[in-house]
């Protein structure tokens, strides 16, 4: 299988930048589902490529949502997707 991350997560992604309200997130939460079931299948075929040289222990794929606590920036969301293997 050749992994890929399909062109709609990208574009989810962009849109998000332009729209990052909770508002948004709410009304485009089937699109967002969607593109984070084909990155997590994405991240299942990685894992089993790095697996195949080295043991990973954990796959931590990190939230949608920023932790604004601390931050002058408060939009609620990051327009990038982060995992850790």
């Amino acid at each position: 299988m050749n992994p890929t991350i399909p062109k709609a997560a990208f574009d989810f992604l962009l849109k998000l930048k332009e729209n990052n309200n909770r508002d948004w997130m709410q009304e485009h939460k089937k699109e967002y589902l969607a593109n984070e079931k084909a990155l997590k299948e994405f991240y299942v075929v990685v894992e089993k490529g790095l697996n195949t040289t080295d043991e990973i222990a954990t796959t931590k794929i990190f939230r949608i949502n920023r932790d604004i606590r601390f931050s002058n920036d408060k939009t609620p969301y990051n327009v990038h997707r982060s995992v850790s293997f």
